[in-house]
């Protein structure tokens, strides 16, 4: 609204009200009016809505792959592990090769193999996931059924169900769509490796 002066302000109390209208508001009459009643519609052009998280849960936007890495990785936090955690989840993979080591922050999903001589830091570790011998995982999201040959190194990466990552090959910063084959004894940086589909 305007205020004194003629300049624009809007306290924190009637912001709470606006949005608290907004958010319980009926605007069925707008939707239905005819286009003969303009008058109703005029700036009703942007429609706000908000969800006001009770205490105590998690919310958060995801609209990029950056962002579900992250809030992937808030799953390992301990502020919101407790409340995230999903059934099955593990600090540990079932099997773990000699000289492998986990570090803080990791979770791994059910029946995942991880060989010798491994390196896994905070990072989540899907369901059914095969990592090589001498694999280093850091700040990374492996999704279902993914394999990693012996020798790779990813590092702050999204790989989607069911990748396959040859030997010795070096991804970071990047994403990887669903059962893409990563070329072993090759170096990936800031990139996006995924199968084209095409919208009709």
């Amino acid at each position: 609204g305007n205020g004194a002066g003629g300049g624009s302000s809007l306290s924190f109390d009637k912001l709470q009200q606006v949005i608290a209208d907004m958010s319980h508001g009926d605007y069925s009459e707008f939707i239905t009016s005819s286009k003969a009643d303009k008058s109703k519609k005029k700036g009703l052009g942007t429609f706000c809505s908000v969800y006001l998280v009770p205490l105590g849960k998690y919310c958060a936007k995801v609209d990029t792959i950056e962002a579900y890495g992250e809030i992937s990785r808030d799953l390992t936090s301990p502020e919101h592990a407790p409340h995230l955690l999903p059934p099955g989840g593990d600090s540990k993979p079932q099997e773990k090769g000699s000289k492998t080591t986990v570090g803080a922050g990791c979770l791994f999903g059910e029946h995942v193999k991880v060989g010798d001589k491994c390196s896994v830091k905070r990072s989540i570790v899907g369901a059914k996931c095969v990592l090589g011998n001498n694999v280093k995982i850091v700040n990374a999201v492996i999704m279902d059924g993914v394999v990693v040959g012996d020798g790779s190194h990813i590092q702050n990466c999204v790989l989607c169900r069911g990748v396959k990552v040859g030997e010795k090959a070096t991804l970071k910063d990047c994403h990887v769509g669903a059962h893409w084959h990563v070329e072993g004894e090759m170096d990936y940086r800031g990139e996006t490796l995924a199968h084209q589909t095409n919208i009709h």
